[in-house]
């Protein structure tokens, strides 16, 4: 199974990581990641995660959400590298592989899921992992 993650960088604020498990809403005043910028929309776009793909929808936003350098004007598909940027703020986005799944011989792996190295920089950077809010 895919697991997916976003790394945001936020106008004055260090990098951080959020985990994608649930749909995520983004923006001012959002139940799920609130972005500090008076550019985004109280609400201004949803993250859900499927089974092996990460889709990202505009919520009818001001000034709209851009993904790649191109205006989205519904469901996006988001794949490893794809760059989400809304307001002043740019969210990127990482998959990788749940390593905890059955293997192929039908045994459980013990191994423990294993960051990208572009995670491990992060950690190596002194960088925080934000946990957004639970649902209201």
């Amino acid at each position: 199974m895919t697991i997916f993650w976003l790394q945001v960088s936020l106008r004055g604020q260090p990098v951080s990581v959020v985990p994608v498990q649930q749909p995520l809403v983004i923006g001012r005043d959002a139940e799920g990641l609130v972005v500090d910028d008076p550019t985004v929309s109280r609400r201004h776009l949803v993250v859900e995660p499927g089974r092996d793909v990460l889709v990202c929808r505009d919520l009818g936003s001001a000034n709209g959400t851009f993904v790649d350098g191109e205006r989205v004007t519904g469901a996006v598909h988001l794949r490893a590298g794809s760059r989400i940027r809304l307001g002043e703020s740019e969210l990127v986005v990482h998959e990788g592989r749940d390593t905890g799944a059955a293997t192929s011989s039908g045994q459980a792996a013990n191994a423990q899921e294993r960051p990208s190295e572009a995670m491990r920089d992060l950690g190596r950077a002194g960088r925080h992992t934000y946990m957004p809010r639970p649902p209201r």
